[in-house]
């Protein structure tokens, strides 16, 4: 007697743009209010940015149908950091995976870094860089694992008493 085991389609991951109003900007407005202020403080000002696609473009990741990252980055090369040595940089603005609990170790953060170097790519940037607050141990291990390197550290930037440590990476490729 021989026994077929099902095969499984891997789940189809897609980005989509998120836009102020839309079915997703309700999704973004959780995650903000939920995961990013209680690091951060008010994300109003952020919001605002992003609604208005001033100088940042937002973007979910989903699995199949479901919400399972969040992505915003500046959409212009910056040289803000060049006493730093970054120059012609992408910023990220937020990286997370949603639902961490359920979500973690299925390789939805690698999914989000590759969109940004994919961006970085086309705007022909020459690195990528993030600022990362000292409580979330897990997104410093993250952004090290993924090659960035810790650049400066900011006393007090967004939050006193908080350091921010500013990582970049090159862009390869």
């Amino acid at each position: 007697m021989t026994f077929a085991l099902p095969l499984f389609a891997p789940l189809t991951r897609t980005f989509a743009p998120v836009n102020f109003g839309d079915s997703n900007w309700q999704t973004v407005l959780e995650n903000f209010n939920t995961v990013i202020a209680p690091i951060y403080g008010n994300q109003a000002n952020a919001l605002d940015k992003i609604a208005q696609k001033k100088d940042r473009i937002c973007e979910l990741l989903f699995e199949e149908k479901i919400p399972v990252g969040l992505l915003v980055y500046k959409n212009i090369l910056s040289n803000e950091h060049s006493q730093y040595g970054i120059n012609q940089s992408i910023e990220v603005k937020t990286l997370m995976v949603i639902d961490s609990n359920n979500n973690s170790g299925k390789g939805l953060g690698t999914d989000l870094i590759n969109r940004v170097q994919s961006v970085a790519e086309t705007l022909k940037a020459q690195y990528i860089h993030v600022t990362v607050s000292e409580t979330k141990e897990d997104a410093l291990a993250f952004f090290q694992k993924k090659n960035f390197k810790t650049q400066y550290a900011f006393d007090s930037l967004y939050k006193k008493g908080v350091t921010e440590y500013l990582l970049a990476r090159p862009i390869s490729g």
